[in-house]
């Protein structure tokens, strides 16, 4: 069995030591660093040394997506296992699954299940999260994806239009889209959503 090396991102310290000594407990898994923010993980991801991040779904300073989004934007490779911090949100499992994450694990979860997550996405022996999930949205453009990550990070119009490079007026649109699609009226009501899963599980069956 290959060594798999890992990074650990979780908000609170003594559960990323605790995780780190579960994972050194095997000889196959390697923990590289550990961090309470994605900043803190900016080196390793840099130098390309990591196989598979694990971290929460809500960091100190970003959301989960967000940090996805730019671990997967220079490195397709390596993989990111979630591990969630509150109930089941079927639309962080949406978005997450839509931008590349090797597995969602919920809180729930035990300690085989999480190092038998990281070893799969490594391996390639963990079934995709796209194939599990295939279907079961309803789907959002690329754009709107775009988007509905703005608002979950806070932006504004205007930041989320210059980041992509298109209007404000565009960015409007497409976010009246995705609120129609997922059946809310505001960003606040959108943000509960993402965070516990509330009102969104018919969408996703």
């Amino acid at each position: 069995m290959r060594t798999t090396r890992v990074f650990i991102i979780h908000p609170q310290r003594l559960v990323c030591v605790a995780l780190r000594d579960l994972m050194e407990k095997f000889g196959d898994l390697m923990v590289l660093g550990v961090s309470c923010d994605f900043a803190g993980a900016q080196a390793a991801l840099a130098d390309g040394t990591i196989d598979v991040f694990l971290m929460a779904d809500r960091l100190e300073d970003c959301t989960g997506v967000s940090a996805l989004k730019r671990i997967r934007q220079d490195h397709l490779h390596t993989k990111v296992v979630f591990y969630r911090l509150g109930g089941a949100s079927p639309l962080f499992d949406y978005m997450a699954t839509r931008y590349g994450a090797g597995a969602v694990l919920p809180a729930s979860c035990g300690y085989s299940e999480l190092v038998a997550a990281v070893r799969g996405v490594h391996e390639g022996t963990l079934e995709p999260m796209q194939s599990r999930m295939a279907g079961r949205a309803r789907k959002l453009s690329a754009r709107e994806m775009d988007v509905l990550a703005g608002i979950l990070e806070g932006k504004s119009l205007g930041e989320t239009a210059e980041e992509l490079g298109i209007s404000d007026k565009t960015v409007s649109t497409y976010k009246n889209r995705l609120f129609h699609k997922l059946g809310v009226k505001s960003a606040v009501e959108l943000v509960g959503m993402y965070n516990c899963g509330n009102g969104v599980g018919s969408l996703f069956q």
